[in-house]
């Protein structure tokens, strides 16, 4: 019997087991990075856009606080992304969930900043092709996306 005989199997499961091992460390390594751009516009509102869509050429505003959440209708939503738009208006976040860009997920957006309307939407997460326009107008603005349910209020909502 020849030595070669006795480990070819095992070489076949470890080389099985290393490209499982990568395969799994490329869904989970690889982040996802949602682009886009805040600008000042007459309305409030948030909309997924091609790369050359001619709205992401408007006046940017830079400080915008923007938030991303998953499942944003139900109890176990949960906070994936965090960013503050640069003073062009435009940002990058990077997604905190497993799978993200390949995976669908439904999101929801809120973006404020004091001095304008707060912008929420829901949206399934878009392809790394495409941006965020986050529209927003002067205006008063609505710090009720600041106040965070308590879980009695989530129980009632979702029963």
């Amino acid at each position: 019997m020849s030595q070669f005989a006795s480990t070819a199997p095992f070489n076949a499961r470890a080389a099985a087991l290393f490209l499982l091992s990568c395969a799994l460390l490329y869904l989970t390594g690889c982040g996802y990075t949602m682009r886009g751009k805040v600008v000042e516009g007459d309305v409030t509102y948030v909309a997924i856009v091609d790369t050359d869509d001619p709205r992401l050429e408007g006046r940017g505003v830079g400080g915008v606080n923007i938030m991303l959440e998953t499942d944003p209708d139900r109890i176990n939503r949960e906070q994936v992304g965090r960013t503050v738009s640069q003073q062009d208006g435009s940002f990058s976040m990077d997604i905190d969930a497993f799978g993200a860009g390949l995976l669908q997920y439904d999101v929801g957006i809120t973006a404020h900043r004091r001095g304008f309307e707060t912008a929420q939407n829901i949206f399934r997460l878009p392809s790394s092709g495409r941006r965020i326009l986050i529209m927003i107008s002067p205006g008063a603005g609505d710090e009720s996306w600041r106040r965070q349910e308590s879980p009695f209020e989530q129980y009632e909502r979702f029963r």
